[in-house]
């Protein structure tokens, strides 16, 4: 793209990268979500890894002659990365969004730190009281400094932001 960053299309990850990241996801009680959408990288992004797990209730259920629709009210939590890193090497930032919500929808989750940039974006279910993005990316820096980390998150209705720290030494 002209703005230095690269739009990473749905299969484009090799079979070896796709399982290993599916393996990951696995391993952390999730799903690969990457092939859901573009992903948009910044130029100093190695890899990144996306996951995402659900706990949905039953949509509805009968309680004598009524029935019971769960609500849960929209939240979201985001987690950014705060860590220190090394100078001239790659090093990997997480960063988490938990939500929930009764409405299925488009979400959106991006993460920077200066050149090292992620914007991903995919479904969330309906009536979720217990949901988990994980957006993993493996940078490298090139630079001493501190800067900040930008994690933005929305599911239907509801948007926030927060605010980590990578501090490069060598």
């Amino acid at each position: 793209m002209g703005n230095g960053k690269l739009a990473v299309l749905q299969g484009m990850r090799s079979d070896e990268l796709k399982a290993r990241h599916q393996e990951y996801c696995k391993s952390s009680g999730g799903r690969d979500a990457y092939d859901e959408t573009i992903n948009i990288i910044g130029e100093d992004v190695v890899d990144v890894i996306v996951c995402q797990q659900e706990q949905s209730d039953t949509p509805a259920s009968e309680v004598g002659t009524a029935t019971i629709t769960p609500y849960y009210t929209p939240s979201i939590t985001l987690v950014p990365p705060n860590r220190n890193a090394p100078v001239n090497s790659n090093y990997t930032l997480d960063g988490y969004m938990h939500y929930s919500t009764n409405a299925g929808g488009e979400y959106s989750l991006a993460m920077a730190a200066d050149k090292c940039s992620i914007s991903n974006g995919g479904i969330v279910g309906s009536n979720v009281y217990n949901g988990r993005l994980n957006i993993r990316v493996v940078c490298v820096s090139h630079n001493a400094g501190t800067w900040p980390v930008y994690l933005n998150g929305c599911i239907p209705g509801l948007c926030a932001t927060a605010i980590g720290e990578v501090r490069a030494r060598h």
